[in-house]
């Protein structure tokens, strides 16, 4: 997780990033962070087709 926040100080601007940060947050068991990090990723690119999938099924489990 270190290097992925070191990598978003450097630029947060990058979807991939933060859908990175999301699938490590939610093997961490951290599914409202994680859902915030596929968030931003959605933010950014809202056509980020791996994002969807991620949060959907994330949202899936949860509800």
């Amino acid at each position: 997780m270190k290097y992925i926040d070191m990598a978003l100080k450097i630029d947060s601007k990058i979807p991939h990033i933060w859908l990175t940060k999301g699938e490590i947050l939610l093997c961490l068991d951290k599914k409202k962070d994680a859902l915030n990090a596929f968030n931003e990723a959605l933010k950014l690119d809202p056509d980020y087709e791996e994002a969807k999938k991620s949060r959907e099924e994330l949202l899936a489990k949860i509800n």
